[in-house]
């Protein structure tokens, strides 16, 4: 038997139907079922395993299935209690998840790319001044590390005549 928020998440109008029929044709994979059964019977008890389900009507839904069979005196199976919950919403916001950060991976490479093999200088401050960041074409161009420059303060690397212009610009900013 099963209740009635299972017969809507199955798309089921009425419980005989859901009788007369074999649960493996509610997998999108039938042959999962099998695999179910056996971890059953093996008295694995199953909580919260992901299924891609399928209704009488072919479409598919994500469901997290918990199952646990329950044994007669004599050892021998005679029930399984199944909770199935629906969770498509959270599996379709996972995998729009997944897309964006593969999507902003992508973003930061072609980024990555596009200063490490920039002509110009490109840097970043802190909100004290100092180094943040400097692209690798701030050592082709002006001959200091990296390791040298990070840290330090913007106006140890500006010329003494500049400092009072420089200064004014980040006052400004």
């Amino acid at each position: 038997s099963a209740n009635n928020a299972f017969c809507r998440m199955f798309g089921i109008i009425d419980q005989a139907y859901l009788i007369r029929n074999n649960i493996s044709q509610y997998f999108s994979n039938p042959a999962e079922w099998e695999k179910i059964a056996a971890r059953l019977i093996a008295n694995e008890q199953l909580e919260k395993v992901e299924i891609l389900f399928r209704r009488p009507d072919r479409s598919t839904w994500w469901g997290c299935f918990s199952a646990n069979l329950f044994r007669n005196l004599k050892g021998e199976p005679y029930n399984i209690d199944i909770i199935i919950s629906d969770t498509t919403k959270e599996k379709i916001a996972e995998e729009e998840l997944n897309e964006a950060n593969a999507a902003l991976h992508a973003n930061e490479e072609k980024y990555r790319n596009l200063v490490e093999n920039s002509h110009d200088i490109i840097y970043t401050l802190t909100m004290r001044g100092r180094f943040s960041f400097v692209s690798p074409s701030w050592t082709l161009l002006l001959g200091h590390s990296t390791e040298e420059v990070l840290g330090e303060p913007f106006n140890a690397f500006v010329h003494p005549d500049d400092i009072t212009i420089c200064r004014k610009y980040f006052i400004d900013v």
